[in-house]
């Protein structure tokens, strides 16, 4: 951590933030809103659309936020009650669900009367949710893979044919960052509410502890320089 670094070719990797927003207004803008517009963008996702979206940590949730400001309809899924409150409680979803306490397929099909969800973004790079992503689709849907996976994944095309599934993946392609700061500063997008905590440079080393471990319960940090 530094105040100041030195960043080779900032003329073509770096984004100006303009004068009328802060820093923090921007700081998550290059990573996780990134990563979140990425999956609403590669799902084409569209006014009305049923968009189920698997992780609601800082990913999932700036998917949300990028596919509400598209007028879509939101499942939140997610296997921790705390991610799930705190989605509810910021209203980023239409609707909330944990499959470990719920038959997911069956949830979702209830919703959208015995189809699938239009579009579907996998943000958790979990064991079993990509195995979740394709049951949850209906046929003809986009299925975005942007949570990272540590795992090889195992298509059934058997089980999928007669879904005509169209996956997009890779890496999260963060050249929409001016895009995203103008949405920022026509207060169509922030992602202020995810930064739960802040401390300051000094408390860097706790700061990294309480992120990993999670003794208390918190989304993003925000380290300062006073």
């Amino acid at each position: 951590m530094a105040e100041y670094i030195r960043i080779p070719y900032g003329d073509y990797s770096l984004n100006i933030i303009p004068n009328n927003l802060k820093d923090v207004d921007a700081l998550l803008v290059g990573d996780v809103l990134s990563s979140g517009y990425f999956g609403c963008d590669l799902c084409e996702v569209k006014e009305d659309d049923i968009v189920a979206i698997i992780g609601a940590g800082p990913v999932g949730i700036c998917s949300m936020l990028c596919c509400k400001m598209r007028k879509a309809k939101i499942i939140c899924i997610d296997i921790k009650d705390e991610c799930l409150d705190f989605a509810k409680k910021n209203n980023y979803a239409d609707y909330y669900f944990n499959p470990n306490k719920c038959n997911i397929v069956e949830c979702v099909l209830n919703i959208t009367e015995g189809r699938g969800a239009d579009c579907v973004i996998e943000d958790a790079g979990g064991d079993n949710t990509f195995e979740m992503s394709w049951k949850i689709a209906r046929a003809n849907a986009i299925v975005a893979l942007v949570g990272m996976y540590e795992r090889d994944q195992i298509f059934p095309l058997p089980q999928m044919y007669e879904k005509n599934l169209i996956f997009k993946t890779g890496g999260v392609d963060a050249i929409h960052c001016d895009e995203l700061l103008k949405m920022i500063e026509e207060k169509k997008l922030s992602t202020i509410k995810l930064i739960t905590n802040t401390m300051s440079l000094n408390q860097a080393k706790e700061a990294f502890e309480l992120f990993r471990n999670k003794q208390e319960f918190c989304i993003k940090i925000a380290i300062t320089v006073d």
